[in-house]
């Protein structure tokens, strides 16, 4: 996270400019930087700007990708951003039944909230009842309007790659546009960060 690089910076410094023993308390602010590092919550889904690559990140904290061969640059930059290395491991269905990946997406539950990623416009979809999430490729299906929160292609288009946190209290969404901010020249001009509780 940018807090621990410009903490562990800082007492990088710190431990460079000055001399004596005090010059060492760099090492104290260097070791707070590790801590923002460990306690930092990567999102848990990823979503690039045109739907076909997500990214679901598993129990054990991998990052695992959709199952297609495109965008090898994105897919090598998320890899390496999440300590993975270059290595792209593919989604599939979680040993414990939670989720269910495959070529055309994802379903199943993250931490007891129930959720679809559908990587293509004409992803079938039988049943939207009860979803928290619902991340489609396409249009926003009609009879998926009960789902708590829908990112669909003319969210992704207009706000870039999503990054989504969920957790039993909430669903956290930021984009590219939120990193942006508000820019006459920018086309995601005007999105702001989204939190959205669930219904217990």
């Amino acid at each position: 996270p940018l807090a621990a690089l410009l903490v562990f910076s800082l007492g990088g410094f710190w431990l460079c400019l000055w001399q004596g023993s005090w010059r060492l308390m760099g090492l104290a602010v260097m070791g707070v930087a590790g801590l923002l590092v460990y306690y930092d919550q990567p999102p848990d889904i990823l979503v690039d700007r045109s739907g076909k690559l997500m990214a679901i990140r598993a129990a054990d904290g991998t990052l695992l990708l959709s199952q297609n061969r495109s965008q090898k640059s994105l897919r090598e930059s998320w890899t390496k951003q999440a300590g993975q290395g270059t290595k792209s491991p593919l989604w599939s269905s979680s040993e414990d039944g939670s989720l269910q990946c495959g070529r055309l997406g994802c379903r199943g539950q993250i931490r007891g909230r129930k959720l679809a990623l559908l990587r293509y416009p004409d992803s079938p979809i039988q049943d939207c009842n009860g979803l928290d999430l619902l991340v489609v490729a396409g249009a926003r299906p009609p009879a998926c309007d009960q789902a708590l929160l829908v990112v669909d292609a003319f969210d992704l288009e207009r706000k870039g790659t999503h990054a989504i946190w969920v957790d039993a209290e909430k669903i956290r969404v930021e984009t590219v546009a939120d990193w942006q901010g508000q820019r006459p020249w920018s086309l995601n001009s005007g999105a702001s960060v989204r939190s959205v509780a669930p219904e217990p």
